[in-house]
């Protein structure tokens, strides 16, 4: 007897397809068919599960079932019980009679002069008078959730993965021994150089090629992005400010990043990194000399995002890295709390 672990797909296309919590029991003996790890390790992707009654509970469409996770409309009900409009109403006169009691806690200890101010700081993105008299007017706008358009055509004709960026630049001597002495190991089945198996941030640029959804809220004065994996979160600036001091700068994995609206895209250069176990892609580190300038324009009716990223790291390439990524707008779709867990997430990286 061996344990394997099994990755599915999302709790909601699951459901979508037929998937429910009560359908599975702890300890139900059941038959599994899987995409298994190239690693040869004991896990794989789920295609199928077969339970003892016979159901089959698919994932694509080649399941004994036919049914593809995402083709059954979800029928579920919601929770039994009053509505949340319901249950705010009953409890507004309860409010309603501490709310005098709460105003008057909040005297004690209440600051002189309000708002609040960093004394010394310059005017911050989010401030009401930055808001209502922002620098520039965007050219578009990207609020919305977008997924990651994989492009196995063309990674495959480089022999990569559809997350890296491709053609790969000469390297250096040092980085070259250390990607050669990467792929060697992982080749032997090691995991090894895989951060973000082991919940290190993926960092810039990995961030914008992890599979799955990102989440842009715009303002005219910044770009607020979260993406699913780990509910990694970057702010572009687009208030007119430079980047700050590398002096009292606090280096990052998403580094300091400020934008311009140059006509039709949103120009965006990124400095500011260092952290130990930063990645571009698997066996190519990014140092504190690093550099990353992007283009955001629109495609597709602005249904297509498209960032072509240049890359700059003298410590560890040569020249200029140039590629393009694409991402396609997504309806009903919301972000959800993704958080890395190192004991789950490091069963069965470099799938």
């Amino acid at each position: 007897t061996s344990t394997w672990i099994v990755e599915a797909a999302g709790t909601n296309n699951l459901v979508a397809g037929g998937w429910r919590r009560d359908l599975l029991e702890q300890g139900e003996l059941v038959s599994v068919e899987i995409h298994p790890m190239k690693s040869g390790s004991p896990g794989g992707l789920l295609r199928w599960v077969t339970l003892a009654s016979g159901q089959v509970l698919a994932v694509d469409k080649d399941s004994p079932a036919g049914v593809v996770i995402g083709d059954t409309p979800n029928k579920t009900s919601p929770e039994s019980g009053q509505s949340i409009v319901n249950i705010a109403a009953d409890q507004r006169q309860a409010f309603e009679a501490r709310r005098n009691q709460w105003a008057g806690r909040s005297t004690v200890d209440r600051p002189g002069s309000l708002p609040l101010i960093n004394e010394g700081s310059s005017m911050a993105a989010l401030d009401p008078q930055n808001i209502a008299n922002p620098a520039q007017k965007p050219a578009f706008d990207m609020t919305g959730v977008w997924l990651f358009r994989r492009e196995p055509q063309h990674s495959e004709s480089y022999n990569g993965n559809d997350w890296d960026f491709l053609p790969l630049p000469r390297l250096t001597p040092q980085a070259q021994a250390i990607y050669d002495d990467t792929w060697a190991r992982r080749r032997a089945g090691e995991v090894y150089r895989d951060p973000s198996a082991y919940c290190y941030p993926p960092g810039m640029p990995a961030l914008m090629t992890r599979i799955g959804n990102l989440m842009f809220l715009q303002q005219d004065t910044a770009v607020y992005m979260v993406h699913r994996f780990n509910n990694e979160f970057r702010t572009i600036y687009t208030d007119g400010r430079e980047h700050i001091d590398p002096n009292i700068r606090n280096d990052g994995y998403n580094g300091d990043s400020v934008g311009y609206w140059d006509e039709d895209s949103l120009y965006v250069d990124t400095v500011g990194f260092g952290m130990p176990q930063h990645f571009v892609l698997a066996g190519i580190p990014f140092s504190e000399q690093g550099r990353i300038q992007e283009r955001f324009f629109m495609l597709d009716n602005g249904n297509t995002l498209a960032i072509e990223f240049t890359l700059t790291d003298p410590v560890n390439w040569e020249g200029e890295w140039v590629d393009v990524k694409f991402y396609d707008r997504m309806l009903e779709f919301d972000i959800q709390e993704a958080s890395c867990i190192a004991d789950l997430d490091s069963t069965i990286p470099g799938l």
